[in-house]
């Protein structure tokens, strides 16, 4: 449904069950468009998303991105240069170099060590429609013997625990 300003929800009826899927399912990356598909401004649109899921919309899209290609790499055999493609990256080496900012690990060495359900996090469980059972946190596999911990409240990113121990608060 497209919104007019006359027929857009008010700032309070916005939710994150309206903006998830907008974000995670929408082939659209621009978020003017996204924006207007709601009726509001960019501007209007970054601060309803930020008060909803605790992180900017390019924050939430990235992660949300990575998380379902980390699923895909867990659970299917599908190579990683089209699951960069299909998660929106330009090159494969550009999806390897993100992957490994965000995981500690590359995506191959992430297949070889997480070839288990128990680390689906939310940005996979949300792209295949399971918004109902979001766990609260999810305990990768980075290394010999290393593990990294990931904190969610429902899809919101709280924080991750890293392998020395230390807490990264900030999304990234």
């Amino acid at each position: 449904m497209q919104y007019s300003v006359s027929n857009r929800p008010s700032i309070r009826q916005v939710s994150e069950d309206q903006i998830i899927p907008l974000l995670v399912e929408s082939a659209e990356r621009n978020e003017a468009a996204l924006a207007a598909s709601l009726g509001y401004s960019t501007t209007q649109f970054r601060r309803i998303c930020l008060s909803e899921l605790g992180e900017p919309i390019g924050s939430f899209t990235r992660r949300a991105r990575l998380e379902r290609a980390a699923g895909r790499l867990a659970l299917e055999q599908t190579t990683v240069s089209q699951i960069s493609e299909e998660a929106g990256y330009l090159s494969e080496e550009a999806f390897s170099k993100a992957f490994r900012r965000h995981f500690d690990c590359s995506p191959s060495i992430f297949r070889e060590l997480n070839q288990t359900a128990d680390c689906l996090m939310p940005g996979y469980l949300i792209s295949r429609g399971l918004r109902g059972r979001l766990p609260q946190t999810v305990k990768l596999a980075v290394g010999d013997g290393l593990t990294t911990r990931f904190i969610y409240d429902g899809p919101v990113f709280l924080a991750r625990i890293l392998p020395n121990g230390a807490i990264d608060w900030l999304p990234r």
